[in-house]
């Protein structure tokens, strides 16, 4: 009986400590057909988008194939390796593929 309070109390401090998934999930670096470049901000809720000359907040929605960020500049899939990220006014994101992981801590934001 001891051990099952002593069970209950650690299981209750460690639902108390739980890990945010988005802080612990590396940045993403895509590299678009055309030399085009973004990188991907795991935050909750969300993700951020770092572009070269912006930032883009996106909200997550559901979808049935991977992972899909939108706002009001556009919207965000990703589908394990590959990402689509089409903005309302820019195209030039088109057929981007990881080209490696960072942590948080590593990257660099537009200024």
């Amino acid at each position: 009986m001891l051990h099952r309070v002593a069970l209950a109390l650690v299981l209750a401090a460690l639902a108390g400590c739980s890990i945010d998934q988005a802080e612990a999930r590396p940045s993403l670096n895509f590299k678009c057909e055309g030399g085009s470049r973004f990188t991907v901000e795991f935050s909750s809720p969300g993700v951020t988008v770092i572009l070269p000359d912006r930032s883009l907040h996106m909200l997550p929605k559901a979808f049935h194939l991977g992972e899909r960020y939108v706002s009001d500049s556009g919207t965000l899939i990703i589908d394990h390796d590959f990402a689509s990220l089409v903005l309302n006014d820019d195209l030039s994101f088109q057929a981007c593929t990881l080209s490696g992981e960072t942590s948080n801590a590593e990257q660099t934001k537009p200024r």
